[in-house]
């Protein structure tokens, strides 16, 4: 069974990072619109030569979803859902697919294995993964970090026996050192190779493949099925303030706008867990929680923050924190 990748295309913007010559790292260019197409993928040898072929393309960049609609493919934002302000409509279609990427970012790389030897750095990393990947044939792609941060930074492709949701890859990878944010349907996945200011790359190769059998037997759709948490009933709000989860939720605030890039995702994530935790401690809703984390975010990241991706962030935060309420004294 083939399968498709969606290709993103922003001309004149720059979506892999810039190495200067001092070894500082530039990050991507902002990228508001895109022109979007999609290649029909037969198998992983398929994949992998499109693949080859993206690392030379610094403007290109691809997503898990699909196009939500072919007449409209040229200069659109990434919306997987109608825009509140503008009323854009979507542009990204939620899919199953054949292919998994995964990010193995900081995964601590053995002394004996150099950043060089990429098969040794991946064998490595998908003993990581849950079983049925071990002996499953894989294309690895050196990320921009990778030789430049400490341990192996890896991009792994496999393919799997059936489609699979990006619900189903999160639960079955939820313990493995891997990104899951790769998992949502208009995620970026960036697939150029980063250019040297020198002109020079560390590593004399940026892709390779493990041998192995041609497809992941995956888990049943009912072994990959997320359980459904129990609703956790509303507290009352305090009659009383607070004052120490108030100090709490300032500063967690403070960490949100005062986030450089590369760092809002997590942050943002943390502080909505958080606020999650101690909203009724602070004597706060909701609504006004979700305002605060979203206001915190754009002033750390203005027009570069995307909206859909922290708004899902927030509410999963937020739904974290209050199955697990923290208790903070210091009532005012």
């Amino acid at each position: 069974m083939s399968d498709t990748l969606t290709i993103l295309h922003a001309p004149s913007r720059r979506l892999t990072k810039l190495i200067h010559a001092d070894g500082t790292i530039e990050g991507y260019d902002d990228a508001k619109t895109f022109d979007m197409a999609e290649a029909a993928i037969q198998d992983l040898d398929h994949l992998g030569r499109i693949l080859a072929k993206l690392m030379n393309r610094p403007h290109c960049c691809i997503v898990r979803g699909g196009i939500a609609d072919p007449a409209r493919t040229w200069g659109v934002r990434r919306l997987l859902h109608r825009c509140t302000q503008t009323s854009d409509l979507p542009t990204i279609r939620d899919v199953n697919r054949r292919w998994i990427g995964l990010d193995v970012e900081g995964v601590a790389r053995p002394d004996d294995i150099e950043p060089t030897d990429l098969t040794a750095c991946a064998l490595y990393a998908v003993a990581l993964l849950p079983g049925e990947f071990h002996n499953a044939r894989c294309i690895v792609q050196a990320t921009s970090g990778h030789g430049l941060k400490p341990g192996s930074r890896l991009r792994l492709w496999f393919w799997a026996d059936r489609p699979l949701s990006g619900a189903e890859l999160s639960h079955w990878l939820r313990r493995a050192p891997v990104d899951n944010c790769l998992f949502r349907p208009a995620q970026i996945t960036y697939t150029a190779a980063p250019i040297f200011e020198t002109g020079r790359d560390h590593l004399p190769n940026r892709i390779t493949t493990l041998p192995g059998n041609d497809m992941v037997i995956s888990p049943s759709p009912e072994a990959l099925r997320p359980p459904q948490p129990a609703p956790v009933p509303r507290r009352a709000a305090p009659t009383t303030k607070n004052t120490a989860a108030e100090r709490l939720m300032t500063a967690v605030l403070l960490k949100v706008e005062t986030a450089p890039e590369g760092q809002r995702h997590p942050r943002l994530r943390a502080a909505a867990r958080t606020l999650g935790g101690i909203m009724d401690e602070a004597g706060i809703g909701e609504q006004e929680a979700e305002k605060a984390l979203y206001d915190a975010v754009q002033r750390a990241g203005g027009a570069a923050v995307d909206e859909l991706n922290a708004r899902l962030t927030i509410a999963w935060g937020l739904a974290k924190g209050r199955a697990a309420p923290l208790q903070i004294g210091g009532r005012a």
